[in-house]
Formats: C-alpha cells, structure tokens, sequence
C-alpha cells in the first residue's frame, strides 16, 4: 500500500512540476505577495506533516506571513521557500481544520490538502478552489503599498 501511494505521490508530482514549468510563463500573479513575504515574512520550518504529505524533505525552511481574522477566527498564511520556487498557501480555524494549498507564482494550484484537525489528506483541487481564489484576493489585499510599488 505505502509503496503504491509512494507511486501515485511521484507521478502527481511529476505532472504537477511540468504543469508549473508551463504555467509560470504566463503570469506571476502571487509575484508581488512572495516578494513581500521574502522581504518581510518571519523564518519558520514548514510542518513535517504537510512538507511529507506533498512529497517534500522532511522539513522545509520557509518564510512566512500569516494573520488571523476575529470575526472568525480563521487563519491565513503564506509561506514561500527561500528560492521562491514552492508556495503554500493555507486557510485553517483554531482546530486545524481547513486547506492548504501548494500553488506557483503565476497562482496556479497545484495541490490541495484538507486538514481535519491532526489528519491530513490531498483531495481534488476542485473541492477548494473557489476558497483558493478568494485566498489568492485576501493576500493580495493584504499587500503594503510601499509593496506594491516595487
């Protein structure tokens, strides 16, 4: 079982960097959060569960810029790899359950995972994506002025 799953991981893995490679030509709409996330996000080890569940080291340095919403009390973060090539992008509650995406650049979705507290499984990228955009919005809101003029 582990080594079919092993298999399905890689293959999904295979398609989804050459659908990056394609897509990232046509655009860098999360462009301008990354950059700001680099510049002015807080160094953070991505979680060893999510970095395992989408076919990762065991632990990934990042950097990160999350924030939290009273009138809810979800939590919104994005976190990109130094060298810019892996984003992540995750809208959970206090319990940990929500998604969490692994996008491109241009913002192009790669892979969903849904959290349920401490489990976590990939599902269809079709079952999020509507959140996914509205996750795209929110921090591109959320972007400085200064930010954006750069």
């Amino acid at each position: 079982m582990k080594k079919s799953c092993l298999a399905i991981l890689a293959v999904f893995l295979a398609f989804a960097g050459a659908a990056q490679a394609q897509t990232e030509k046509s655009g860098d709409e999360l462009g301008p959060v990354a950059e700001w996330v680099l510049k002015a996000g807080l160094d953070k080890t991505l979680e060893q569960a999510v970095s395992l569940r989408v076919g990762l080291d065991d632990e990934m340095a990042v950097r990160h810029k999350g924030f939290r919403t009273t009138s809810d009390d979800m939590r919104h973060a994005f976190a990109i790899a130094p060298k810019g090539n892996v984003i992540f992008i995750s809208y959970v509650d206090a319990d940990n359950n929500g998604y969490i995406w692994r996008t491109t650049r241009a913002g192009v979705l790669l892979m969903t995972l849904k959290r349920d507290g401490t489990a976590m499984k990939v599902v269809p990228n079709s079952q999020a994506a509507a959140k996914f955009e509205d996750e795209k919005k929110y921090f591109l809101s959320k972007i400085p002025v200064v930010a954006k003029k750069n």
